[in-house]
């Protein structure tokens, strides 16, 4: 919080920490972890900091063949029992690709994770 005088008034201006700042808002995934092999459904997971989750809150899931264009996978609009989303990964083709998550909280504050990993189904084909 920054004051800001003006004259005889005295007004306090919230300031909200820029990503990669001390004290920004950060979204991490739990599952998968950097360079995991994911077959059939998994289920994503992450853990957040510097959100306000108690009330309200969701994240949006995507993933990335190429690391640029990003395709939403879903949205976890429940924060109450954590934040996941399963994935069926048969349906992507086997190979590197990135995973997203984007929190939002109630306040509008947003934190982003990626996560790089690989898929691999073709052990599954009968």
């Amino acid at each position: 919080m920054r004051w800001i005088w003006t004259g005889a008034v005295c007004a306090a201006l919230l300031v909200a920490p820029v990503a990669g700042q001390e004290g920004a808002p950060q979204a991490r995934f739990v599952v998968p972890q950097a360079d995991a092999l994911m077959r059939d459904t998994v289920l994503l997971s992450v853990e957040t900091e510097g959100l306000d989750l108690e009330i309200s809150g969701f994240a949006d899931f995507s993933y990335s063949l190429d690391g640029e264009g990003f395709t939403l996978l879903g949205r976890d609009r429940n924060p109450f029992d954590g934040l996941s989303w399963s994935w069926d990964t048969a349906a992507v083709a086997d190979g590197p690709v990135v995973v997203r998550v984007e929190v939002t909280d109630l306040g509008s504050q947003t934190a982003r994770g990626e996560v790089a990993a690989f898929v691999n189904n073709l052990g599954n084909q009968s």
